[in-house]
């Protein structure tokens, strides 16, 4: 009996043992193990009923933690199921269960071999039993939701179209629509999708999701505008029992799309809404409902009733933060794209990126805009200040205190106000109350206009309203006078208090509520002229407050003309807003640019001026890089080309220059001039041309020649390197001779420190250590070496190697080091020095900064040594 069991026999006796132990034993076991998978899966997913929902619920490594052991449990049962039982009619449907199990594990290849071993060893057989031909089918509807997932989409289409084509199950019709309608989800082809899921729906048990897919079809209808069709399927989906939420949402969604044709209809929706809100089972939901109400007020056209309803939907969030940050998002778009409020729309957009989670699929390009809007509301904040405060200081003494005087008393009503409504709140709260303070860190300023008038007022925390907390101080000096802060600051006698005896209650002197101590007129007079005096030294009264506030005021017409035009793409507020710039400032140094992008604008609105524009700026900047593309369309793209032939010859020049070799150099930079003209690059050549010219020329020459430079390249990235050289031109022969008075050690026989100077760069800063990292590790591992990263100046980085015992072990390191492998081949550009140092001469080199200096000392005392050795 023992033998007849074997799974290699085919006898009757066999294949029962075997078919029986497989399925209910090893089969049996991973399928159930399996099930807990997928309900785990199922029950952590959180829907996002703002979105389309998924055909299937999103898992990862974190959805499956919790149900690991199961998912290796039905690894393991349904290998055996393969392995010990191979003559069984279970072994295809257990592999099968591998494969999805596989699936869930992330192991795609393994997943989709083992689905091409169930069609492989079916195809195999002679004939093919309507069992089989439903495992095979099976196994194939499974690969193209694996397919899909792996990212082979088109193999996933192909199994799809042979599928198509066969006699499917009732089953595997449900498992080939689902995975074909996940496959066009992915892909974002919205009809597909929906024809595969309205295909599906009807074979559906409730268990199975038939709500769900219903809802989907419902919100891909009304995604594609079908409202009518998006409503039909809404209905099956409440018809179709589903669970409360998904209910809730359905018709919520339905009444979106319901068809109005009389004013009833208006009255029926607003009343259902309404209804949903009375619910107690929908407080939950309240955010939703709010937001919903104001998305159907903006269908019918009534702006201000959505906003309010917005605000409404971000009140009653509470823990919700992902539907809150869709209402300040809506509150955003409406005062940034209806009401052109841009200052407002910069408050929500600031409370949307606050709250809303980073997972959103738009959620950088809601930052995005975000940071656009905080840069504009600076530029408007910022003219808008500086325009108040020039004018404040044109005004007569008699009109600016009048005009002070009302706007202290502006804020000391409104710190009064702030003040009661605080109180009120604190009896409120005292009281078994709701007062409620929002905190900071989870509630936007914007907060404070939610609610009602009252509400707001306590909405928004004191402390954070900088205008609120000045007006307290005033209020505390006019209720108490200045008081020093220390116990008892309520009594004017600290030694005594002055105990007043009306009354059984026993009132200190000073206190609020004594009638006394309230706090003279002088003392009110005192706080309101300190504040005066505090928005007196704001006004730029002297002329060189006065140039700083124009400065201001150009670079804030600048970049705001920017914004308009680049951002948020309003030519006619750009135009007229770089018009008052040049009116204003007609000597900016915007100039060319502005009449640049000005020329670009007005073609586009088709003004009369364009031409005028046009000669102007080729007229006054023939030079600039603005004239040139006007005159010459393909300027870029031949600039371009230009610039990289110029950068290699520059290379070249620059080396020779370096060398000392100046006469070459100086060839190479006239023949790149005569062969490419003026381009992106001319700059670099110039000034190397100038440097040059300080070597070979008069100092007058070379002085005129940096003088000049300015104006030939306005806009060039050299302007402050070749300004520094002008600037240090005439000082540089006494640095020089004040540094050489320092002279080094010659003393040899002590530690020595490797250096490489080289130019300041963000790349080379970056790589350049992890090359001397990777050459150490290589040639010197054993010489326990130490690397270290050092500023010398503004413009020269140092790389400290250290230490080597005596200078003839430094001297190796340094000739291996600018070797055959030295590090340094990949960055030609940064400009390298290197040598090695004693660490006294070391303090020297660090006080001079010179290392043309050291440099001369290093080559008399260490390379001519070493060839004299050598």
């Amino acid at each position: 009996m023992i033998m007849g069991c074997s799974a290699e026999k085919t006898n009757v006796f066999s294949t029962t043992y075997h078919n029986t132990t497989a399925r209910f034993n090893p089969y049996f076991m991973a399928n159930e193990y399996l099930k807990e998978v997928e309900t785990s899966i199922e029950q952590q997913h959180k829907d996002n009923y703002n979105k389309t929902l998924k055909v299937y619920p999103y898992f990862d490594t974190t959805s499956i933690s919790g149900v690991k052991t199961q998912l290796d449990d039905c690894l393991k049962k349904s290998s055996k199921a393969i392995d010990w039982h191979k003559n069984s009619s279970m072994m295809n449907p257990s592999y099968i269960l591998l494969g999805r199990a596989l699936f869930y594990q992330g192991e795609y290849e393994k997943s989709i071999t083992a689905f091409k071993i169930v069609n492989k060893n079916i195809k195999k057989q002679k004939e093919e039993s309507k069992r089989d031909a439903n495992i095979r089918h099976e196994a194939l509807a499974h690969l193209i939701r694996t397919y899909t997932d792996y990212g082979e989409e088109n193999n996933a289409i192909a199994v799809g179209d042979f599928l198509r084509k066969e006699t499917l199950s009732k089953d595997n019709q449900k498992k080939f629509y689902l995975n074909k309608a996940y496959l066009y989800q992915k892909r974002k082809n919205l009809d597909s999708m929906v024809r595969n899921l309205v295909s599906v729906a009807p074979l559906l048990k409730r268990k199975e999701g038939k709500a769900k897919t219903y809802f989907i079809i419902g919100q891909v209808y009304q995604k594609l505008g079908f409202d009518a069709e998006a409503y039909d399927n809404y209905t099956k989906c409440i018809k179709s029992n589903p669970p409360y939420e998904l209910d809730f949402y359905a018709k919520l969604n339905r009444a979106q799309v319901f068809e109005l044709s009389k004013t009833n209809d208006l009255k029926k929706i607003r009343k259902f809404y309404k209804k949903l809100l009375r619910d107690a089972k929908n407080k939950e939901f309240k955010d939703k409902i709010y937001y919903d109400m104001a998305e159907f007020e903006m269908k019918q056209g009534n702006l201000e009733d959505a906003i309010a309803k917005y605000k409404q939907s971000v009140a009653a969030s509470v823990s919700n933060n992902r539907q809150k940050g869709f209402s300040y998002l809506r509150l955003g778009q409406v005062y940034y794209e209806q009401k052109k409020d841009y200052e407002l729309a910069k408050s929500y957009y600031d409370s949307t990126v606050a709250v809303l989670p980073k997972d959103e699929e738009n959620y950088l390009a809601i930052e995005e805009r975000q940071k656009i809007l905080a840069d504009f509301v600076t530029q408007i904040n910022t003219i808008q200040l500086q325009d108040s405060l020039l004018t404040l200081s044109t005004m007569d003494t008699l009109a600016l205190t009048t005009y002070l005087d009302g706007v202290v008393k502006k804020e000391q009503e409104l710190a009064e106000k702030e003040r009661i409504a605080a109180k009120k709140a604190k009896r409120k709260k005292g009281s078994g109350g709701t007062g409620r303070f929002s905190e900071p860190d989870k509630e936007n300023k914007v907060f404070a206009s939610i609610a009602s008038d009252e509400e707001s007022s306590v909405d928004s925390w004191y402390f954070y309203n900088t205008t609120a907390t000045g007006q307290g101080q005033s209020e505390f000096v006019r209720r108490w006078g200045r008081r020093q802060l220390e116990d008892n600051w309520r009594r004017s006698n600290k030694e005594t208090a002055n105990v007043a005896t009306t009354g059984d209650e026993p009132t200190i002197k000073g206190e609020e509520g004594s009638g006394e101590g309230e706090g003279e007129p002088k003392d009110v007079e005192a706080a309101a002229n300190a504040r005066k005096l505090e928005l007196l030294g704001t006004i730029p009264f002297s002329e060189e407050a006065k140039t700083d506030a124009n400065k201001l005021l150009e670079d804030a017409h600048y970049n705001l003309g920017k914004i308009y035009h680049f951002n948020l793409k309003e030519e006619p507020n750009a135009y007229h807003t770089f018009d008052t710039l040049l009116v204003r400032y007609d000597t900016t140094q915007y100039k060319p640019e502005v009449l640049y992008l000005m020329y670009l604008i007005s073609k586009d609105l088709e003004k009369q001026n364009t031409e005028s524009i046009k000669s102007q700026l080729l007229n006054d900047f023939p030079n600039t890089i603005y004239a040139r593309v006007i005159k010459n369309p393909n300027y870029d793209a031949e600039s371009k080309v230009a610039s990289e032939k110029l950068q290699v010859l520059y290379k070249d020049a620059y080396a020779k220059y370096k060398n000392g070799q100046y006469s070459a150099a100086n060839q190479l930079i006239k023949a790149g001039k005569q062969q490419h003209g003026i381009n992106d690059f001319s700059d670099n050549l110039r000034l190397l041309e100038i440097l040059v010219l300080g070597k070979t020329s008069d100092v007058f020459t070379y002085k005129h020649a940096l003088t000049e430079f300015p104006k030939q390249f306005p806009e060039s990235e050299l302007l402050e390197y070749a300004s520094s050289l002008l600037e240090t031109m005439e000082t540089f022969g006494a640095e020089k001779e004040a540094k050489n008075k320092k002279k080094y050690i010659k003393h040899f026989e002590q530690v020595h420190t490797f250096v490489l100077a080289y130019n300041f760069d963000t790349y080379g800063e970056k790589e350049l250590p992890k090359k001397i990292d990777e050459f150490i590790k290589n040639q010197f591992e054993k010489d326990d070496l130490k690397t270290a990263n050092m500023i010398l100046t503004e413009k020269k980085s140092l790389i400290i190697i250290e230490q080597f015992k005596d200078k003839k072990s430094a001297m190796v390191f340094l000739t291996k080091f600018n070797g055959e492998n030295s590090p340094l081949k990949d960055f030609n550009s940064l400009d390298f020095s290197n040598f090695v140092i004693t660490k006294d001469n070391f303090d020297i080199f660090y006080k001079t900064k010179d290392i043309d200096n050291y440099l001369s000392f290093f080559k008399e005392n260490y390379i001519n040594d070493n060839q004299k050795e050598n």
